[in-house]
């Protein structure tokens, strides 16, 4: 769970500006003072940091787009980069993934929508490489 002193709760969605989100949000979500990393995966913008993976989609109803599929469901369309790949296609050994949680946002007219967190419900690969990944909300 996202903690509170960030007023969000990984259960309650919450519109807040692109801008604020950006910047006092996401380092509170994938954790650290470092910079993430940041990566574009099918129109999405997938954000990675010591702490947590953050995976923001433009509102849009494309197939071939990432984004959210239905109530339960979020897509990310590939190809990934070896860092996204790594992470969604499976744990090392030993690794708890709620240590790594997938928190996931929607871009709506200036504005992220906080979804919550997802969890890896099925991963499609070609030559090591991310193809296409379903997340269940």
């Amino acid at each position: 769970m996202v903690e509170d002193d960030a007023r969000m709760n990984d259960q309650v969605p919450a519109a807040i500006p692109a801008l604020v989100f950006d910047r006092q949000y996401v380092p509170v979500l994938v954790g650290g003072s470092a910079a993430p990393r940041r990566f574009t995966v099918g129109g999405a913008s997938v954000v990675m940091g010591p702490a947590a993976m953050l995976i923001i989609a433009e509102a849009s109803g494309a197939p071939a787009r990432s984004g959210v599929w239905n109530a339960e469901r979020f897509r990310l369309i590939g190809p990934a980069p070896a860092p996204v790949t790594e992470r969604l296609m499976g744990a090392p050994w030993g690794v708890d993934e709620r240590a790594s949680p997938i928190h996931i946002a929607v871009r709506v007219e200036g504005q992220l929508l906080y979804l919550g967190t997802a969890r890896v419900s099925r991963a499609g690969s070609s030559d090591g490489v991310l193809t296409d990944c379903e997340l269940r909300l």
